[in-house]
């Protein structure tokens, strides 16, 4: 059984993360758990699985998705945990968090230094990405969901309003995506909001094919994680590489 370790900044994340993976994956041997991690500082990290999960003979590949509670965890959960990775045969150890709070725009190269910095050089490999400013910016760029959350949401209406184009603009460039996300909704007397249940709408109506085959090649770091859980999840006859 192939074995994958990604290990994201928070839930939107990680239920995002579920997503992809289900949508890249052949769902029938696919296996996903998710983790929590806590504590940390004198002592090592604690894990809290969420869910019970069985392993089953079909089953092919294994996805563990571990929420490390905050962007600046994701990579020392990494590095704390990796050797017990190693040792139990996982193929690949992927980050993911966003820049937004601490960090500019113009501080993505420097933060990308201090990522790579000190990572394993033996397999797996490790690699960290990042959603610029907010993974909210690839939500923001699968638009057609915006007409599914309603029919108000319409690309000229968004424009008029906002004076921004999440179809066609550098979205890496926003800000805060997350807030513009809302913003648009609000057009429609609606909210985008962290609550699971809000997280879980939205990401119900997005397009992950669409996001797949169009929308991650708008973004590097997007894109190269499409391309590493295909060929980690044995799929390459889906979607952009």
């Amino acid at each position: 059984m192939r074995k994958i370790a990604i290990f994201v900044e928070g839930q939107t994340e990680m239920l995002f993360v579920d997503r992809l993976v289900q949508e890249l994956a052949n769902q029938s041997g696919l296996a996903v758990e998710h983790a929590e991690a806590s504590g940390g500082a004198s002592r090592a990290r604690r894990w809290r699985f969420l869910k019970q999960l069985t392993i089953q003979s079909h089953h092919e590949v294994y996805v563990l998705i571990v929420n490390c509670g905050g962007d600046s965890k994701v990579k020392s959960d990494i590095l704390e945990r990796y050797h017990g990775l190693r040792e139990a045969g996982y193929s690949a150890v992927i980050g993911l968090r966003d820049v937004y709070g601490q960090f500019q725009y113009g501080d993505v190269p420097r933060l990308r230094g201090e990522l790579s910095r000190g990572l394993p050089k033996t397999d797996p490999p490790v690699e960290l990405f990042l959603a610029i400013m907010e993974i909210e910016a690839w939500f923001l760029a699968e638009h057609t969901h915006f007409s599914r959350v309603s029919s108000q949401l319409t690309a000229d209406r968004i424009r008029t309003k906002l004076h921004f184009d999440p179809s066609q603009d550098d979205l890496e460039q926003r800000w805060h995506p997350a807030r513009d996300l809302d913003r648009i909704y609000q057009i429609a007397g609606l909210r985008y909001t962290k609550q699971r249940s809000n997280l879980e709408r939205t990401l119900e109506l997005i397009d992950f094919q669409f996001f797949v085959m169009h929308v991650a090649r708008r973004f590097r770091d997007a894109a190269r994680l499409v391309q590493i859980l295909k060929a980690q999840l044995g799929r390459t006859d889906r979607g952009a590489s």
